[in-house]
């Protein structure tokens, strides 16, 4: 089998393992499944690393073998990987609790949303699903307070020195580390919405109060506010983490019954977020097994914008092993977005960047040298595929 026939005879197996939900849906696929070799499948589970979809890919794997008998060599192997996932995702899951508990103490409303709720709700199998964090989304005017609580629990930011230098690059969330390998995302606004992160409550119409039959304490996103986030954030990460496509994908199905199709296009419609689930569908639809969910959302012919889209956003280019360069990504990202508005500030962002945010990516005081100093590094990371900081750079 030639290189080419192999990588795409493994990616028809690791797109059907992403989307399997019962053993007997490998029923007839013998064929395809010995289509597959022994760099395919090499291939098959690296895919599985990379994207943070190892224990679902694995599971699955093991019902192809199940139902059909075909030989799959990678699978020990994986099986192994995916007991070790499972015991990093239990510290994640302790460190959660510890989180939500002491949030709830200081009586601070919460929620508790994507890998967390994701792995619970959607997944329901904490080996299933890799996550690195806990996201938790807080109102803004008790932001300070949250933070102090996770500074006593040993928590620290991970990228910046304070809180404000996340505020002032427009940033909804920061990331924060514990010396026992954990971390929490603490976000006060969601990205992806075009909305003004003055007006929270637009989330919050969306969310519910934890109910007791809840393993973690915090509140939990509507269904249709978990379909239209998992959407939002494979559009911010630019499309890059295909784990985000098989969690709308997965949330369609396994939510689609409890969804209020009436409900969710309204809300599209006030997050103006109809076009990036739109895409998603389309992509899902494109390369999953059939759903009726999805069917529906990518329903009528696309825009302009989607046929663009999915014309970019192909099996090839979602599937890559390697890396693709800052700027191209970015690049992507902003066509493939679906609001106009946004793409343009982004842009601006980009290429005129505030004195502030200069300041903070240099580690000193603003002067106008920094101007032509920042196009270079932007330019060197382009080209040198390397995400240093710029004071290192610089």
């Amino acid at each position: 089998m030639t290189g080419s026939a192999t990588i795409q005879a493994a990616h028809k197996i690791f797109l059907r393992a992403c989307a399997t939900l019962r053993p007997e849906d490998w029923d007839g696929q013998e064929v395809p499944l010995k289509a597959v070799d022994a760099e395919g499948w090499e291939h098959i589970s690296k895919l599985a690393v990379q994207f943070g979809l190892l224990g679902l890919v694995a599971r699955n794997l093991a019902w192809a073998n199940e139902r059909t008998g075909v030989a799959i060599p990678v699978l020990a192997r994986m099986a192994v990987w995916r007991q070790g996932q499972l015991m990093q995702m239990l510290v994640h899951r302790k460190a959660a609790r510890r989180i939500g508990e002491a949030l709830t103490a200081a009586g601070i409303r919460f929620v508790i949303f994507k890998g967390m709720a994701l792995a619970d709700a959607i997944y329901g199998d904490l080996s299933l699903r890799a996550f690195r964090d806990c996201d938790i989304f807080v109102d803004r005017n008790r932001l300070e307070t949250a933070y102090a609580i996770l500074q006593d629990l040993g928590y620290s930011l991970a990228l910046y020195e304070s809180l404000q230098d996340y505020l002032v690059r427009d940033k909804a969330g920061a990331n924060m580390s514990h010396s026992d390998g954990s971390s929490v995302d603490l976000h006060w606004a969601i990205q992806g919405y075009e909305m003004g992160p003055s007006d929270p409550e637009i989330i919050w119409r969306h969310c519910r109060p934890p109910e007791p039959s809840q393993g973690l304490p915090g509140w939990r996103m509507s269904p249709e506010l978990t379909l239209i986030n998992v959407a939002a954030h494979y559009q911010v990460h630019e499309y890059e983490e295909f784990k985000s496509l098989v969690d709308f994908y997965l949330t369609a199905v396994k939510l689609g019954g409890r969804i209020d199709t009436d409900e969710l296009f309204k809300t599209l419609q006030v997050l103006n977020m109809r076009q990036t689930v739109d895409i998603a569908a389309r992509l899902c639809q494109r390369f999953f097994i059939p759903n009726p969910l999805v069917e529906r959302l990518a329903a009528g012919p696309p825009s302009l914008h989607a046929r663009l889209a999915c014309r970019i956003l192909t099996e090839k280019s979602l599937l890559r092993l390697d890396k693709i360069r800052p700027t191209e990504r970015r690049l992507r990202g902003l066509i493939c977005s679906g609001a106009v508005a946004s793409s343009a500030r982004a842009f601006r962002k980009m290429l005129l960047p505030k004195a502030r945010e200069l300041e903070l990516r240099f580690g000193r005081s603003f002067d106008l040298g920094m101007y032509p100093k920042y196009y270079i590094v932007q330019a060197y990371r382009l080209f040198g595929r390397t995400r240093k900081p710029f004071s290192d750079l610089a």
